[in-house]
């Protein structure tokens, strides 16, 4: 991901014993324990009152003004608790054969996706922080050839070693997010499908206010400008939770745009018609969703900064 020199510091050493430990732990202690300690440790974040847990709030609230407030906790509760339970499927798919990918997570909506593909110019899939994302990247290579997917760098070089090794286990290639638009590009020449989270707040510098949960939010344009670029057809996936441990994959159809012939607009058009299409996934499991992010940051929708808390004793945070 990056070609600059890499010397871990003893934190980050100490971070991946701990990453790699905890790995061993869940690939083998049986699941009736693990989630019950999972379940526990991600109310740490409530009872703790973390920032990305009152980050959670404001984003809810914004999203479901009529909501009431016992349930926007409850949302935010449970999505940092689902949120440790993806993690423990993540660890335990380590030791998924192909067979066993296939039967615990059922795929939807594949003629969707061969069908973009007759068309030669490859396929964007366009996902949000939702469900077990982090199985996309193994499920969907097990269907379809030539497939990647952008890959957000983390500083722990160690740990996100590991996590690219897990995300391409099944044949996909991970991508970096900076300077990447060239690969993406080739990889589509080949007629091959590139994943994409867009769903979070992006610098304003790359991004587009458009509309999420009715209010305008800073979205990465990145995805619009490469497809009005290659003509590449975005199609929506999401995994859902569907009793148990069974998950699906569903993949919708391709998106349609009402294109003007203007560039600045046509990228508007697209990005928009992504939220679109990703925000009634969100609706329909709002505790499935990563909420503890500042995704409304900087919108001309709302007033002031949701995320800052008015008492001047503190800098950050929203308590």
């Amino acid at each position: 991901m990056s070609d600059k020199p890499y010397k871990p510091t003893l934190q980050h050493r100490i971070e991946y014993a701990l990453f790699v430990a905890s790995g061993w732990l869940l690939q083998r202690i049986p699941k009736r324990f693990t989630r019950p300690i999972f379940r526990f440790v991600a109310r740490l974040p409530v009872w703790f009152k973390w920032e990305k847990y009152g980050f959670s709030l404001v984003n809810i609230r914004i999203a479901f003004p009529d909501m009431p407030e016992v349930e926007v906790h409850r949302i935010a509760r449970e999505s940092f608790e689902n949120f440790a339970l993806n993690l423990i499927d993540s660890w335990r798919s380590r030791r998924w054969t192909h067979d066993h990918f296939r039967e615990q997570i059922k795929l939807h909506g594949a003629g969707n996706m061969r069908q973009a593909l007759e068309q030669g110019k490859g396929a964007f899939i366009v996902m949000a922080h939702l469900g077990n994302f982090e199985l996309a990247s193994q499920i969907v290579p097990l269907n379809f050839p030539n497939v990647a997917f952008l890959a957000r760098p983390i500083r722990n070089r160690l740990v996100f070693d590991q996590l690219i090794a897990q995300r391409e286990r099944t044949g996909a290639v991970c991508l970096g997010r900076t300077k990447v638009a060239p690969d993406i590009l080739r990889a589509l020449r080949k007629n091959g499908i590139v994943g994409i989270l867009n769903d979070q707040y992006s610098k304003r510098a790359r991004g587009v206010f458009v509309p999420f949960f009715g209010k305008r939010a800073s979205t990465s344009a990145g995805l619009a400008t490469l497809a009005l670029r290659s003509g590449t057809p975005i199609l929506p996936l999401v995994i859902k939770h569907v009793g148990g441990e069974r998950l699906e994959v569903h993949i919708s159809p391709p998106l349609k745009f009402d294109l003007t012939g203007d560039r600045k607009k046509d990228i508007e058009v697209i990005t928009t018609v992504c939220n679109e299409a990703l925000e009634p996934m969100i609706r329909e499991q709002p505790e499935h969703y990563m909420w503890g992010h500042r995704r409304f940051r900087h919108s001309p929708d709302i007033e002031g900064n949701p995320y800052i808390q008015k008492d001047p004793r503190r800098k950050r945070g929203i308590w």
